[in-house]
């Protein structure tokens, strides 16, 4: 099943939506039942980052001190605020499998973040995804649940097949950022 992509006017349309929505619409308040749930999601076996707070110490918290979590956690959704502290990762290179210890290329990175911080974005995440949910596009397939980039690779091998079939001038655009360097590159391919 092949969806036409969105015109001017539908993207138009779907930000004016957006930008008239009243800012101070709260997400649902967390509970403590919510933080306990991604609490016992944590692995007792990962060491501690940056407050060098275990979790196997998160996991054994106080009721009281789940309760202030909470209250710490809604406090972020309310003041649309999360602490620069819990956005800092530590990155550690981990050498692939196989690999030259001396090539760059052979090493791949690993943020290690704050436990705490996890389980606020594990609270965000949620009220995002339901926020969002049926207001996506359908060709948005990026950081969505049970839909991948091979996914999308095969709907537009869908749509170039469908094209050459029915004998329709197929044409792709590819667009490329470089993370290495400053240069952005546009190839243009005609299919048919």
């Amino acid at each position: 099943m092949t969806f036409p992509p969105p015109t001017k006017e539908t993207v138009s349309k779907r930000v004016k939506r957006f930008l008239k929505k009243n800012p101070n619409d709260e997400p649902d308040h967390c509970l403590p039942s919510e933080i306990i749930e991604y609490i016992n999601k944590l692995k007792a076996s990962k060491s501690p980052v940056s407050e060098n707070i275990s979790n196997i110490l998160i996991k054994r918290l106080p009721i009281k001190s789940i309760i202030r979590l909470t209250e710490i956690v809604n406090a972020m959704l309310k003041f649309h605020y999360f602490p620069n502290e819990w956005k800092t990762a530590i990155v550690v290179w981990i050498l692939k499998p196989g690999k030259l210890p001396y090539d760059p290329s052979s090493y791949r990175p690993i943020s290690l973040l704050s436990a705490l911080s996890k389980i606020a974005e594990c609270v965000l995440l949620k009220r995002i995804i339901v926020a969002t949910e049926g207001k996506l596009i359908p060709m948005q397939f990026g950081f969505r649940k049970q839909l991948s980039t091979v996914q999308q690779l095969l709907r537009l091998t869908e749509i170039v097949k469908e094209g050459m079939d029915e004998g329709w001038d197929t044409g792709e655009v590819l667009l490329e950022k470089r993370l290495t360097g400053s240069r952005q590159t546009a190839c243009y391919t005609n299919l048919s």
